[in-house]
C-alpha cells in the first residue's frame, strides 16, 4: 500500500484548489494556446487570402476565355458589310448569346464612328472611346472591352482614296458582358474571404479573451491560496494556545519548586533535586523555542530566494546537524548545481531526516538519495521504522499533526511549505519491505516553479 501527497489534494488545499506548480503549469499551457491561436489564425487568413488570389486569377483566366470566344465568333459570323446586314446580324447574334451574358456588341472605325450596333450598352455607346485592345473596363458586374475586327489593312498608296478594290479603315468591335459563372465563383471568393478573415480575428478575440480569463482565473487562485494560510494560521491558534499553556505550566510550577528547594537547609539534598527540576526548565525552554522556530517558519511568506546551490553539499550540512553516525548519503546521481533557497530546502532535508532518525530503531541505518529525473531534483529520505499509521495518513502534512508524544508536528508542514515555495511536491510511499520513503521534487528554475 502506499500513499502519496500533492498540491492539488492534500488536506489544507482543499479538494478543488491547485498548487503553485499547477499554476505554473496553466500559465505556460496560457501562454501556448495564445501562441498557437495566433499561429493558427494567421495560417486561416493566409490560407484564405491565397484562396481568394487563385480565384481571381481563375475569374481573370475565365473572363479573358469567355471574351476570346466571342470576338472571334463575331469575327467568324457576323459580315462587317454592308452596315444594314451587319446590325441584323449582331441583333441576331446578340440574341443567341445573352444567355452566356452578352449585353452589347458594336463596330466603330478608327475615328470612333459607330457602323453597326446591338444590344443595349451600360457604358455608354460610342462615339464614346472604346477600351485600347486587350484592356477591360468594368462597371459593376458588366466588362467592356475592344479587339480589331480583322487582320490590320492594308495602306493605300500617297493620294489615293478607299474606293472598289482598296482597303478600308481599320475597324474595331466593341463587347460588353457579364461572366455569370466568372462573378458567382468571384462573389464566392470574396465570401470565402470575409469569412476566413473574420474567422481568424474571431479565433484571436477567443484566444485573448481565455488568456484574461486564465490570468483573473490563476490571480483568484493565488489570493484565495493566500486566505488558506491565513486561515490555517488562525485555526492553528487555539492548538497554539493549548500546546504553549502545557509547557508554560510545567516551567511555572518547577520554577516554585526550584525556588522552595533552594531555601531548604538541607543544601546537599535541595541542590540534587533542583538540579532535576532546573534540567526540566531547560527541556521545556527548549520545546517552547522549537514550538516558536516551527510557528515562525510557517508563517513566513511565498518568498523565496534561488540561487545556483549544490544540493550534495547541502543534504551533507543536514545530515551533520541531525546524526551522521545514522544517515548513510547516496549522491551517485546527483547534479552539481541546481535553484534553490539553499536554506530553506536544507530545513526541508533536516526535518524529514529528523523523523526519519527517530522513527528508525536504534540499531537501524537512514538512506538519503539525491538524483535527477528529467527536470526535477529528487531528494528521497527512506527510514526503517514501522511506516505511516493509517489514521494519519490524511492529516500527515497538516499543523500539529505527529505521530510522537512528543512531537510538535511542524515539522513536515513547515517542510511542504517550503517545497510548495518552489513549485515541487512533497510525498511519501511505503518503503520495501518496512518503513517509509518521504520524497520531495524540486522542478528546474522556469520549469514548474
Amino acid at each position: 500500500m502506499s500513499a502519496s501527497v500533492n498540491p492539488s489534494s492534500r488536506p489544507g488545499h482543499g479538494g478543488d484548489s491547485l498548487g503553485p506548480r499547477w499554476l505554473v503549469r496553466l500559465a505556460t499551457a496560457r501562454w501556448t494556446f495564445l501562441g498557437l491561436s495566433g499561429a493558427l489564425a494567421a495560417i486561416l487568413v493566409f490560407s484564405t487570402v491565397s484562396t481568394w488570389g487563385t480565384a481571381r486569377a481563375a475569374f481573370d483566366t475565365m473572363v479573358a476565355g469567355q471574351a476570346g470566344q466571342l470576338i472571334q465568333t463575331v469575327r467568324d459570323s457576323i459580315p462587317m458589310h454592308p452596315p444594314e446586314r451587319t446590325a441584323a446580324a449582331l441583333e441576331a447574334f446578340v440574341a443567341q448569346q445573352h444567355s452566356s451574358g452578352l449585353r452589347y456588341v458594336a463596330l466603330v472605325d478608327d475615328h470612333v464612328r459607330l457602323h453597326a450596333e446591338a444590344g443595349a450598352s451600360v457604358l455608354g455607346e460610342p462615339p464614346i472611346p472604346p477600351p485600347p485592345p486587350g484592356a477591360i473596363v468594368s462597371h459593376g458586374s458588366t466588362l467592356r472591352l475592344s479587339a480589331p475586327a480583322g487582320p490590320p489593312p492594308h495602306s493605300p498608296p500617297p493620294g489615293a482614296h478607299h474606293g472598289p478594290g482598296h482597303p478600308r479603315p481599320n475597324r474595331m468591335i466593341v463587347l460588353e458582358f457579364e461572366p455569370a459563372l466568372g462573378a458567382t465563383l468571384q462573389a464566392q471568393a470574396q465570401r470565402s474571404l470575409a469569412i476566413g478573415i473574420a474567422g481568424g480575428i474571431g479565433l484571436l478575440v477567443v484566444a485573448g479573451l481565455s488568456f484574461a480569463l486564465s490570468r483573473r482565473a490563476a490571480a483568484i487562485e493565488n489570493h484565495l491560496a493566500e486566505r488558506r494560510h491565513l486561515a490555517s494560521l488562525g485555526e492553528m491558534s487555539a492548538v497554539l494556545a493549548h500546546e504553549l499553556r502545557n509547557p508554560l505550566t510545567s516551567l511555572r510550577g518547577h520554577a516554585q519548586l526550584l525556588v522552595e528547594l533552594l531555601a531548604q537547609e538541607n543544601i546537599a539534598t535541595a541542590q540534587t533535586r533542583a538540579r532535576d527540576k532546573a534540567e526540566r526548565v531547560v527541556a521545556e525552554t527548549t520545546r517552547l523555542r522549537t514550538l516558536i522556530d516551527g510557528l515562525l517558519e510557517f508563517a513566513k511568506s511565498g518568498a523565496i530566494q534561488r540561487t545556483p546551490t549544490d544540493p550534495v553539499a547541502l543534504v551533507r550540512a543536514a545530515v551533520t546537524d541531525v546524526d551522521v553516525a545514522r544517515i548513510d548519503l547516496d549522491d551517485a546521481g546527483a547534479p552539481t548545481s541546481w535553484s534553490l533557497d539553499g536554506p530553506r530546502v536544507q530545513q526541508v532535508v533536516t526535518n524529514l531526516l529528523a523523523n526519519a532518525v527517530q522513527a528508525s530503531p536504534a540499531d537501524a541505518r537512514v538512506v538519503v538519495t539525491i538524483t535527477q529525473s528529467g527536470t526535477e531534483l529528487v531528494i528521497a529520505v527512506r527510514d526503517r521504522g514501522e511506516g505511516v499509521p493509517e489514521a494519519l495518513r490524511h492529516t500527515l502534512f497538516e499543523p500539529f499533526h505527529s505521530g510522537r508524544t512528543r512531537g510538535v508536528g511542524l515539522g513536515l508542514a513547515v517542510a511542504r511549505h517550503i517545497v510548495d515555495l518552489h513549485g515541487g511536491t512533497l510525498g511519501f510511499t511505503d518503503g520495501v519491505p518496512t518503513g517509509s520513503v518521504f520524497t520531495a521534487k524540486f522542478p528546474a528554475h522556469g520549469v514548474g516553479a
